[in-house]
């Protein structure tokens, strides 16, 4: 290689590097799990959705150790997902000591509970062993969560932090009497202490009908979804509850749990807004909503992806999870009935 054509290669090279380094295309993590469009321009890209630019990797962890409440969404069978939020926990250590679980229930925080302190008879360890073993007592296989493997690295990353793990999830048979009864299901102070007695506003509760509508696909009207409505805000409220209470006593906290919970707009940040007094913004960002976000096919601008600044603080690109498709699952599981 010439003098000359090293000089013309850097000149090329170097402003384009600049370039894609004030987009944080560093990549992180190295590798990809989830192998759908792995070569999409956003893979990768962290997104501050108030400021309508993409930051570097160590910005975006300072701004959520700001933060009071941390809210990690994910698409659960996303492998890579619960690996971004394991380093997401692991950057906040010594910062959060408490991480709130979508995926256990209230009547599993006994369970819980004395499983780290030892009185479920194993040490905290905080190696694979003891990894394996939390699967094991919280009866993972059989919860309907995905499979375990893809889930290892978050709790890997929680246990070795130190973090305390709190169930954020009601107990599934409230939530089923509450998807059948609706508000009924529940007393007038449960209602109030989980702010069910306020209403999200017509515009909110159509766009959470038309949500669930669109992820059944169209096989059942909209009426169909009130109690399921009701129910989800049961869920949204409780494991707001939960995020308050847990900051009482340990300060910051992180929430687990699907990108459908941690919106800003009508999930549990809006209970979070009202029972904690706290708001996203401003010097504190007390509020840090973070939606891991799969990739789609010619989107290759953020704005693509809808109102992002109304759903979430910061955005993270992955590649999409191999899946078959749930429509054409569901269809399968609905031709019986209507024959």
């Amino acid at each position: 290689m010439t003098r000359a054509f090293k000089i013309l290669l850097t000149a090329i090279l170097v402003p384009v590097i600049v370039v894609l380094a004030g987009r944080a295309a560093v990549a992180w993590p190295d590798t990809w799990q989830s192998s759908e469009l792995r070569g999409h321009p956003l893979v990768g890209q962290i997104y501050d959705t108030k400021a309508r630019k993409f930051i570097a990797p160590d910005a975006y962890f300072t701004a959520l150790r700001e933060a009071r409440f941390v809210l990690l969404g994910e698409v659960h069978d996303n492998a890579d997902h619960h690996i971004l939020q394991g380093e997401t926990i692991r950057r906040l250590k010594g910062v959060t000591r408490a991480v709130v679980f979508e995926h256990f229930r209230a009547d599993q925080q006994d369970i819980l509970s004395a499983f780290f302190t030892g009185k479920g008879g194993v040490k905290s360890d905080g190696g694979d062993d003891f990894v394996e073993k939390l699967f094991l007592v919280t009866g993972w296989e059989t919860s309907g969560w995905p499979e375990k493997a893809i889930y290892r690295p978050l709790m890997a990353a929680v246990i070795e932090g130190g973090a305390k793990i709190i169930a954020g999830n009601p107990q599934r048979q409230r939530v089923r009497e509450v998807a059948r009864q609706g508000l009924p299901a529940l007393s007038g102070d449960g209602q109030r202490e989980l702010l069910l007695d306020r209403p999200l506003g017509r515009q909110l509760d159509d766009d959470l009908l038309a949500e669930l509508e669109a992820s059944h696909c169209g096989l059942m009207p909209r009426s169909a979804f009130g109690g399921m409505a009701v129910a989800q805000r049961f869920r949204d409220g409780f494991m707001a509850r939960v995020m308050v209470d847990a900051a009482l006593k340990e300060g910051t906290v992180v929430l687990a749990a699907g990108n459908g919970h941690v919106r800003l707009d009508r999930a549990v940040p809006w209970y979070l807004r009202q029972m904690a007094r706290v708001s996203e913004g401003g010097g504190s960002r007390a509020i840090a909503a973070v939606g891991h976000l799969e990739v789609a096919e010619d989107q290759n601008d953020p704005s693509a992806y809808g109102d992002l600044a109304s759903l979430f603080s910061y955005v993270v690109f992955t590649p999409r999870a191999l899946r078959p498709d749930p429509c054409e699952e569901m269809r399968k599981q609905f031709k019986p009935r209507n024959k």
